[in-house]
């Protein structure tokens, strides 16, 4: 199932172009400026935090049934 038109398609591409090319541009001045005030152990922590609350974001779920069968599939092999 679509969840858009395909006419519309080339500019949601360059929508998410422009927004991905921004923060390029814009991120090293903003982590600069945070680590100027802050001190750079600070800045080190604060993006590590932000890359460890995203990767929440970015997992692979499993099916329940599918995971425990092939850790059951492990189990016997070891046994």
């Amino acid at each position: 199932m679509l969840l858009h038109s395909w006419e519309g398609q080339g500019e949601v591409l360059g929508l998410r172009l422009t927004i991905n090319r921004a923060s390029q541009f814009s991120a090293p001045f903003v982590f600069g400026g945070i680590g100027t005030a802050t001190g750079v152990g600070s800045l080190f922590f604060f993006i590590g935090t932000i890359i460890f609350t995203g990767t929440f974001f970015t997992r692979i779920k499993e099916d329940k049934e599918a995971a425990s069968d092939s850790f059951n599939k492990a189990k016997i092999k070891l046994a």
